[in-house]
C-alpha cells in the first residue's frame, strides 16, 4: 500500500471564511477533529488531525455536500480552537 505524504499547516494565522468553513456540520467538524479551509471547484480543503479516520470523513463529505477533499493536516488544539471560535462563538 502506497502512503501518501500529507502536509501540515499551521492555522493559527489563517484566515477562514465562515461560509466555507460551515460546509462541514459542526458535529462533524467535532467529531473528526476537521475544518474547512477553503473550496476550490468541487474540491474542499480541510485540516485535520492525523489521528482521525480520513476515509469516512471523506465519504462523509461527498456524501453530504458533494465534495472531494484535499487535507492538511493541523495541530488538534489548533483545530479546535478554530472550531470553537467558528462553530461555538458563532464568528462570522
Amino acid at each position: 500500500m502506497i502512503q501518501k505524504k500529507i502536509p501540515h499547516l499551521d492555522i493559527d494565522d489563517y484566515v477562514f471564511n465562515s461560509k466555507i468553513v460551515k460546509l462541514i456540520s459542526k458535529r462533524t467538524a467535532r467529531k473528526y477533529k476537521t475544518i474547512a479551509l477553503d473550496k476550490m471547484g468541487d474540491i474542499l480543503i480541510i485540516a485535520r488531525t492525523k489521528d482521525r479516520d480520513i476515509t469516512t470523513l471523506k465519504e462523509s463529505i461527498k456524501k453530504k455536500i458533494g465534495l472531494t477533499t484535499m487535507e492538511y493536516l493541523g495541530e488538534e488544539d489548533k483545530i479546535k480552537k478554530a472550531i470553537n471560535k467558528y462553530y461555538i462563538k458563532g464568528i462570522k
